[in-house]
């Protein structure tokens, strides 16, 4: 989308918004473990926000020129209203998803936040998926209740978590 900035790509990209938008939909209840940690799921999506945080937060940023929207790495240690798929929706939807496709400064800026958040995202999912996979991690410690276990004291508490994710 940044390299060649147009309609066709802006289609391409918000369909991809969508796809991995409904992924995350499929998970986003689930509050604990890798997914819990760290703000993981406030980071990936900062809803309901009833206040319209993201938006004033995103326009300020963009108003600013701050260029730390441009890595993934600085985008990961600022507000989570700026990191995820509901600052990218911003740029990619609605009545701004023209000006990210612009070839003006501020076009260049608000598609580079918008590959920024994106990789942000990817960064977080790969965590998430990392920690999932751990062997040593948290699965191990729901497939392991015990005395030892700093989570969970017994197989009962495994259940009552999964439960209480649905």
């Amino acid at each position: 989308l940044c390299t060649e900035p147009t309609q066709a790509n802006l289609a391409a990209a918000q369909q991809r918004f969508a796809t991995t938008a409904l992924a995350f939909a499929r998970l986003q209840h689930l509050r604990f473990g890798p997914l819990h940690k760290d703000s993981r799921v406030e980071r990936l999506l900062l809803y309901p926000d009833p206040k319209g945080l993201v938006r004033r937060q995103v326009e300020k940023a963009l108003a600013a020129a701050d260029q730390a929207l441009l890595s993934a790495g600085a985008l990961y240690g600022k507000s989570v209203a700026l990191q995820g798929f509901s600052a990218l929706e911003l740029l990619l939807f609605g009545d701004t998803a023209e000006r990210t496709i612009a070839t003006d400064d501020q076009g260049t800026l608000r598609c580079g936040y918008a590959r920024a958040i994106a990789a942000n995202v990817a960064r977080i999912a790969s965590d998430i998926d990392r920690d999932w996979q751990d062997p040593n991690g948290y699965s191990a410690l729901m497939l392991a209740p015990g005395a030892d276990n700093p989570a969970y004291l017994e197989p009962k508490e495994v259940t009552l978590e999964i439960v209480k994710s649905f």
